[in-house]
């Protein structure tokens, strides 16, 4: 049989919130962009690639060197301080904030501990649930 990917219960839902309130998803993983898109459209939770606008994988640099981010955001056509990235590791947190963007941590089960590694630059959520983005106007991005 074919791999399904794994997800946390809530993704599907938040996917689908911010999707409807029109806020662009974008995947920066260690995976390549192929098996992003094959981990999403073969999901325990059906298919979840139409909420994702664009992947991208270590080809645009280092997880934990800013300037992939920079690069990231340069290629979206975004402003990073526009930009909410959501990591469950420190070091992508830390470089992602280093770039400007705005950012939180996933204190998921299953994860490292945080404990006194977690970075004081960002938010930290147990569930998706508890984000809520609103669009700036002027941009369409949500701060």
């Amino acid at each position: 049989g074919e791999l399904r990917g794994q997800v946390f219960k809530d993704v599907p839902c938040a996917f689908k919130r911010w999707k409807e309130a029109g806020i662009d998803l974008f995947i920066y993983s260690s995976g390549s962009v192929e098996a992003q898109r094959s981990l999403f459209r073969n999901s325990v939770a059906g298919p979840l690639e139409q909420y994702i606008n664009a992947y991208f994988d270590t080809t645009v640099g280092s997880k934990t060197d800013p300037a992939s981010y920079l690069a990231i955001c340069r290629e979206l056509g975004l402003e990073p301080q526009s930009v909410v990235f959501i990591a469950d590791m420190v070091g992508e947190v830390e470089a992602a904030h280093a770039a400007g963007l705005q950012t939180v941590i996933a204190d998921r089960a299953g994860n490292p501990m945080l404990g006194a590694e977690c970075p004081k630059v960002a938010h930290v959520v147990t569930s998706f649930d508890a984000l809520q983005f609103t669009l700036d106007e002027k941009s369409g991005t949500a701060p």
